[in-house]
C-alpha cells in the first residue's frame, strides 16, 4: 500500500495579522455550524459581541485526507484565517471540533453578512482541507428606524372612548387596534404591547405579536373586557409597544396611543329605546307630526346624577340631556321629543326604506359614551 504524502505548506502572516497560503487546497463538503446562530439561520444574537462565537467543525474522513490527532484547525472569516482560532486537534480527534472567535475580534466586525468556513491542515506535511463558506449576520441596530407608528383604533373608540357596553358589541368582545407598516420591518421582529392609566406608573404587558412575512404588513392588536376589568379603574388609557428583532435588539417606545375607558361601574346592557306609537307596529302621521316622543329607560345599573343621554334617529343626533336624581328615580328617566323635520329628514333617506330607521341612545360619562342597543321606527307613507 501506497501512503499519500502530505505536501509542504507555504503560509505567510498577511496584514491585520491574518494567515493566508499558496498551498493547494482540497475541498470538502462539509459547512461550520454555529451552534448560538438564530431561527433564520444566520442572524447571531445581539449579545453576542460581548461573549464571542462557538464555532463547529467536522474531521475528514475521506481515505487520504483522514485528520489526525496534531494536525491544525482554524477559522476563516471573510476569506482570512484568524490566527487566535488555530487549534491543535487532541487524541483522539473528536467527531465535533469546537473552534472559537473571540469576543474582541467580534466588537471589531461591522454589521451585515459575513463569510465563514474552517480549514484543517495536516502536520507535518500533506494537503490543506478547506470547508464549505457559510454565512452569518451582525446585527446591532434597533428595529424600526427613526420612528414608529402609533396604534390605530377604530375612530369610533378613538373619539366616544370605550366602554364594557360598545366592547361588548364588537365582534368577539374585542377592541382591534392596527400598527401600520412602519420602515425597516422585518419578518420575525416581535411586537410587546403595553398599556397604562394615565397618571399610574403600573405598565402592563398585554401581549406579543409576531412580523410573520416579508414585506410590509399590518399588525393587529387586540384589547378585551377582561384587560379593561383588571386595571379596576376609569380613566385615559395609554397603549403603546416595542419592537424586537430577531437579535435580540429592542426598539424605542412607539408614540402612545390614547382611549377613554369606563369599565366596571358604567352600565352595560342598556335596553333600547322605546319609540311611542311603534307598539301597533309602525308609526302614521299622527304620532310624528309636531314631534316623535321616545322614552329612555332605565337600566342596570343605573345611571348616575350628572350622566349624560344623547338620542341618535337616523343619522341625526339630538342636543344633549343631563341626567338629575329626580330622574334615575323614574321609568322612564326621560322622554326626548323628536321634531317632525327631522323624522322628514330621516324618512327621505333611501338606506332606512326596508328595515326602518335606527334609534339608539348614548349615556355619557366622563367623555365615553355607552351604547343602547337599537330600535327601529318604522313610518307609514303619508294617506293621499
Amino acid at each position: 500500500m501506497t501512503k499519500k504524502k502530505r505536501a509542504k505548506r507555504m503560509d505567510h502572516v498577511g496584514e491585520r495579522g491574518v494567515v493566508t497560503t499558496t498551498a493547494t487546497i482540497f475541498p470538502i463538503e462539509s459547512k461550520p455550524v454555529l451552534p448560538d446562530v438564530l431561527g433564520d439561520g444566520q442572524t447571531l444574537p445581539h449579545d453576542t459581541p460581548e461573549r464571542g462565537i462557538r464555532v463547529h467543525a467536522a474531521p475528514v474522513k475521506t481515505p487520504g485526507y483522514v485528520t489526525w490527532p496534531g494536525d491544525l484547525c482554524a477559522v476563516l472569516l471573510d476569506g482570512a484565517i484568524i490566527p487566535s482560532s488555530v487549534t491543535v486537534l487532541p487524541d483522539p480527534v473528536p467527531d465535533v471540533i469546537e473552534l472559537q472567535l473571540s469576543k474582541e475580534l467580534i466588537q471589531g466586525l461591522a454589521d451585515g453578512p459575513h463569510s465563514i468556513a474552517y480549514r484543517i491542515t495536516p502536520l507535518p506535511i500533506g494537503t490543506i482541507q478547506e470547508s464549505q463558506h457559510g454565512t452569518f449576520r451582525i446585527d446591532r441596530t434597533p428595529p424600526s428606524g427613526s420612528l414608529l407608528p402609533c396604534i390605530i383604533f377604530p375612530e369610533r373608540a378613538e373619539l366616544d372612548g370605550v366602554s364594557a357596553a360598545y366592547l361588548d358589541s364588537l365582534p368577539n368582545a374585542e377592541l382591534v387596534g392596527t400598527v401600520p407598516p412602519y420602515s425597516e420591518i422585518s419578518r420575525d421582529d416581535a411586537l410587546d404591547f403595553y398599556l397604562r392609566m394615565r397618571g399610574s406608573t403600573d405598565e402592563h404587558f398585554i401581549g406579543r405579536q409576531m412580523q410573520v412575512a416579508d414585506g410590509p404588513c399590518q399588525v393587529k392588536i387586540r384589547l378585551t373586557l377582561g384587560m379593561i376589568d383588571a386595571l379596576a379603574c376609569d380613566g385615559t388609557l395609554d397603549v403603546w409597544y416595542y419592537v424586537t428583532d430577531i437579535a435580540g435588539n429592542r426598539s424605542q417606545a412607539s408614540p402612545s396611543t390614547s382611549l377613554r375607558i369606563l369599565g366596571r361601574g358604567a352600565p352595560r346592557v342598556l335596553p333600547p329605546p322605546i319609540i311611542r306609537g311603534m307598539e301597533k307596529g309602525s308609526l302614521t302621521e299622527h304620532d310624528v307630526k309636531p314631534h316623535l316622543h321616545v322614552d329612555i329607560p332605565r337600566s342596570t345599573p343605573a345611571p348616575i346624577p350628572g350622566d349624560i343621554v344623547v338620542l341618535h334617529f337616523g343619522d341625526s343626533s339630538l342636543p344633549a340631556l343631563p341626567l338629575c336624581l329626580g330622574d334615575i328615580g323614574d321609568d322612564p328617566m326621560l322622554c326626548v321629543s323628536i321634531p317632525h323635520d327631522i323624522v322628514q329628514t330621516e324618512t327621505r333617506r333611501e338606506a332606512w326604506t326596508e328595515g326602518g330607521i335606527p334609534c339608539q341612545y348614548d349615556i355619557v360619562r366622563k367623555g365615553v359614551h355607552v351604547p343602547s342597543k337599537i330600535a327601529f321606527a318604522r313610518i307609514d307613507p303619508p294617506q293621499q
